[in-house]
Parts: C-alpha cells; sequence; structure tokens
C-alpha cells in the first residue's frame, strides 16, 4: 500500500508518515466539495503535511506525462483548495465580487440562537 511518506520521499523530502494514501485522496475531496468547512474534519498536522507535500512536488520538474506529474498536479489542487475562498462563514462585497470571511459576533440574533442571551 502507497503511503504519504512514500511520496514525500519520491519528492525528496523527509517526510515518514505511514497515512495511506487513500486517505489523502479522501480527504482531497473533503476540501474539493467542503473547502474551509472540511478543516474541522481533517487534523491541523495532516493539512500541514499536505501542504509541505505540495511544495515538495511543486519544486520539481516532472516529466511530461509521468506518475510524479500527475501527482504533483494533484497535490497542486488540493494545495488551491485549501487557500480558496472562505466558505463557512463569509460575506460577498457586491460592488466589487470581494469575498472575505466575516467571523466574530454579529449581534444579539446569534446570541439568542446560541442560548448565550
Amino acid at each position: 500500500m502507497i503511503c504519504v511518506g512514500d511520496l514525500a520521499r519520491v519528492a525528496g523530502a523527509a517526510d515518514t508518515s505511514p497515512l495511506p494514501f487513500a486517505v489523502l485522496v479522501a480527504d482531497w475531496y473533503r476540501v474539493r466539495k467542503g473547502r474551509e468547512l472540511a478543516h474541522r474534519h481533517i487534523p491541523a498536522a495532516r493539512i500541514a503535511r499536505y501542504r509541505d507535500l505540495a511544495a515538495a512536488f511543486s519544486g520539481r520538474a516532472w516529466p511530461e506525462a509521468s506518475a510524479e506529474a500527475w501527482i504533483a498536479g494533484f497535490l497542486r489542487m488540493l494545495a488551491r483548495y485549501l487557500d480558496g475562498p472562505p466558505s463557512g462563514d463569509f460575506a460577498i462585497d457586491l460592488a466589487t465580487g470581494e469575498v472575505r470571511a466575516r467571523g466574530g459576533y454579529r449581534g444579539r440574533t446569534e446570541r439568542r440562537q446560541t442560548g448565550a442571551a
């Protein structure tokens, strides 16, 4: 079974993680579909490992149509999904189209709905 540590060694990184590649693929789909919402289901250490792995693969020139080039593209997409616009609590500026995270206290109604009032 291929693990994340095997991929890291291919890219010249020192990661020795025994995490199965299938878990990486499942997390890729979580992040692809849920973006920021998926972060609560993936440990922060694993997200950091994925970022490091993506950086290791992106820093090399792989032969076209090779397995390594495919994995580099896969990890590049994962990194873009991880760094994508917010999906949990955000606002869209209708004048500019900018998407930004909201967060923070939004008033009395929120306190009432969460039982904090």
